[in-house]
């Protein structure tokens, strides 16, 4: 019977040291609930296989899927499923197509094999990292959530500056002549070959739990300069306990599987009448659940307390909330299965937690460290340039009348401009297809600077820093113009043109001519390219003190929290496209 399955080395892995028959029995019940058909013959339950210690259940059924590509609801695929559970050395090792959710019988009673012990097994001293996927430890809106690193081998190559706060949720790793890839959020470990015997792939599964086993101390490989998996234990017994202080729904992942068309989101209206959200409404719809929400002392959503708050007892082993108004909204999956969006998201581990501990990250039903240490706080702090101009200017950019030729002296453009005043070239790009507010060339300092300006009353809140970083970040792509393409922008949309509703000359300054000034300063080996912040609603001194708090591992306030990794995944995002950042900013 073994050999009847030939199975591809592609399992999960549970840490179990007491399985029941009836958990087995409860597994197979699910995976095939859904099933139009269950092959009886082909339906194994935990079989002995004698000399090689292990049991193994396997099920075969049929199971029918919407069609993606017609509307008539009579059409279905009919497609084959199977479930081949193997209970070995302690752990079940479960390999499964076509399956229905299975969450609640395996993530609910058992523990996915630990993060860093299925990291380990593969970082070896000649593994080689042909690919990373990663997350970013941020929980802003605007800012890059997760990379993609691929490469003959990223050891060596990869810049790590970033690393210590990215989460790597994929691997791919070649170890001589093996090719593994690892999903360390599923606990999920493939193996390329050939499709083998259930005996085989039990063997494959035994070496590679005692390579997991021997492994998961080591701390001595690649994998050591990312973010490190916690229990979140830990933050409940350190000296501070670290308190849960915002949420952020990772809609992208909802997006993902409606434009796959895997599936489809229902309101409930209160006759019980299911709509479809989809159209113009889905996108209103998906940003409200994908703001950033704040809890309070208590874990109650602040704004939301009597609808939405943390979930959980000291000891807990997870992170979850509840929203009634995600409780309305209905999920179908496959056509087949329909439940809430809020256990949809908890199912998916689709949210993020962060904590008044900004080392700490809750992502993917896991809980995870800042290794990079906090001496980024110090790095962070250096990026801020006190310009007390900033301090008397009441708008970004001012009214504009018809005579007018300069920007008004109490705005930030013009706090701009007075700053650049000494450079060669300076440009207004406010306009249509910008690449920044201004764009200053400095033959002095071998610099072209993008400066993208926000003006607002003095805060600390993240909502106006992301829509500046947002533009900033979504740029950083165009500061590695080529010559003809920013002479040919300088002709169409800059020279002898005019701010509208004003005379302002968008070109705020010119020494010589720009196309053979911008050929010298281009091949200067000393060329560097400087993307800067002009945020007048910024004050160093305060942002010195809220990011002290936490290099001393004070409490701060959530919006602070919020705040710190918006600047941070600024100043990572500048780097790692070789670009400097900047922040001018109050005093």
């Amino acid at each position: 019977m073994p050999n009847e399955f030939i199975l591809s080395k592609n399992a999960r892995f549970y840490t179990a040291n007491h399985v029941l028959e009836e958990n087995v029995a409860e597994i197979i019940e699910a995976a095939t609930k859904d099933a139009v058909e269950v092959l009886d013959q082909y339906s194994v339950f935990r079989q002995e296989v004698a000399g090689l210690n292990f049991r193994y259940s396997t099920a075969l059924f049929l199971v029918e899927r919407d069609l993606h590509f017609h509307s008539d609801p009579l059409l279905k695929d009919r497609i084959y499923g199977y479930i081949v559970i193997i209970e070995i050395d302690n752990h079940l090792v479960i390999t499964k197509k076509n399956c229905a959710d299975l969450n609640d019988q395996l993530d609910e009673k058992f523990e996915k094999i630990s993060y860093d012990a299925l990291a380990a097994a593969v970082d070896t001293n000649t593994a080689e990292f042909r690919k990373i996927n990663a997350r970013n430890m941020t929980i802003s809106e605007r800012a890059v959530r997760n990379r993609s690193y691929e490469a003959m081998n990223l050891n060596g190559v990869m810049s790590l500056h970033a690393a210590g706060r990215s989460i790597p949720s994929y691997l791919r790793v070649q170890d001589g002549s093996s090719t593994k890839s690892v999903t360390l959020t599923a606990g999920r470990l493939v193996e390329i070959s050939d499709r083998q015997s259930i005996e085989v792939v039990a063997a494959w599964a035994r070496s590679e739990l005692k390579r997991m086993t021997n492994a998961h101390d080591k701390n001595d490989g690649f994998l050591k300069n990312f973010a490190r998996s916690v229990d979140l234990a830990e933050l409940e017994t350190n000296d501070i306990p670290v308190i849960p202080r915002s949420l952020l729904i990772e809609t992208s992942i909802l997006i993902e599987k409606i434009e796959s068309g895997s599936i489809k989101i229902f309101f409930e209206t209160r006759t019980g009448t299911a709509v479809e959200i989809r159209g113009k409404a889905r996108s209103p719809f998906l940003d409200v659940i994908g703001k950033v929400y704040e809890f309070d002392n208590n874990g109650a959503v602040i704004g939301h307390e009597n609808s939405a708050w943390l979930k959980g007892k000291p000891g807990r082993k997870s992170l979850t909330f509840h929203a009634k108004v995600l409780q309305r909204v209905k999920v179908s999956v496959e056509g087949v299965e329909t439940m809430t969006l809020l256990k949809f998201i908890h199912k998916n581990g689709a949210y993020s937690i962060c904590f008044d501990d900004t080392r700490y990250m809750y992502f993917a039903k896991r809980c995870f460290i800042d290794v990079s240490g906090s001496s980024e706080i110090d790095a962070l702090l250096a990026l801020f340039l006190a310009i007390p101009a900033l301090k008397t200017v009441t708008s970004e950019k001012g009214k504009f009348l018809p005579a007018q030729v300069d920007f008004d002296t109490n705005t930030v453009f013009s706090v701009v401009e007075q700053i650049h005043c000494n450079d060669d070239f300076l440009f207004c790009d406010d306009l249509g297809d910008e690449w920044a507010d201004h764009i200053s060339f400095s033959s002095k300092e071998n610099c072209v600077f993008f400066v993208h300006s926000k003006h607002g009353e003095p805060s600390s809140s993240a909502s106006a820093l992301q829509v500046v970083v947002g533009q900033a970040m979504k740029n950083l792509g165009n500061m590695y113009f080529s010559i003809d393409q920013i002479v040919a922008k300088y002709e169409k949309s800059i020279r002898s043109k005019k701010m509208a509703g004003s005379n302002i000359d968008r070109v705020r300054k010119r020494n010589g001519q720009f196309p053979s000034f911008l050929r010298k300063l281009v091949g200067n080996y000393k060329y560097e390219r400087v993307c800067v912040l002009a945020c007048s609603f910024i004050s160093k001194a305060q942002m010195s003190k809220e990011f002290k708090k936490i290099k001393s591992k004070q409490a701060v306030a959530g919006n602070i929290t919020q705040f710190f990794w918006i600047v941070s995944s600024f100043a990572h995002a500048c780097k790692e496209a070789g670009v400097t950042p900047r922040i001018y900013c109050q005093p």
